[in-house]
């Protein structure tokens, strides 16, 4: 369900993306915080004016349940690193190097802003948040990113199979002239694993 969310809210399909929060609140599966924190993360991924959008059908939806004002006290670039750290396990420290050549403030953007105040924000497991963000990246096309983050839901916990079986439901919205790149990522990480 919450990968329905990212992925509407990434491809900014805001009719579609009303019809599946009215099915989603229907079904008691998910919470509206989880909801809006999937919302909110997709800003990383897709950019303020999509997350503005999809914030703007859920509020139209429940506007009772509009957060007050720094509702939220934001996790420090600390606890950026320990998150960031979680997903990419033992390729940490070479996404620093990475992300240092690039630009050093990208590097010091990324652990305070896009892994401590978004993603180590409360209201939503790590895990899903991960969920999330993997069908962002296949919703916008970032194969490398999507490669990075496939290899991070490993290590928030999900398990091989859980992974495939996700990625497969949520295959149709590749981008056509890129599904035979994410397609390979998929195979490489199969025989990786001794499949």
């Amino acid at each position: 369900i919450l990968g329905g969310v990212s992925g509407l809210t990434a491809d900014h399909k805001p009719r579609i993306l009303s019809d599946w929060l009215k099915m989603t609140f229907n079904s008691d599966h998910v919470s509206i915080t989880e909801v809006e924190e999937v919302i909110l993360q997709t800003l990383l991924f897709a950019g303020f004016p999509r997350t503005i959008e999809a914030l703007t059908v859920l509020r139209k939806l429940t506007p009772e349940n509009t957060p007050p004002k720094n509702h939220q006290r934001f996790p420090s670039e600390k606890q950026g690193a320990i998150t960031c750290q979680t997903i990419y396990g033992t390729k940490f420290d070479r996404l620093l190097v990475n992300m240092n050549r690039l630009h050093p403030d990208l590097t010091q953007w990324m652990l305070a802003d896009g892994y401590g105040r978004v993603l180590s924000r409360t209201g939503l497991e790590l895990k899903y948040r991960e969920w999330a963000v993997l069908v962002a990246l296949m919703v916008t096309g970032m194969v490398n990113q999507f490669k990075a983050h496939r290899r991070g839901m490993a290590n928030v916990g999900w398990s091989e199979d859980d992974i495939i079986w996700l990625t497969n439901l949520f295959a149709f919205i590749i981008p056509q002239e890129l599904k035979a790149e994410f397609s390979a990522i998929q195979t490489v990480q199969n025989a990786d694993d001794g499949r």
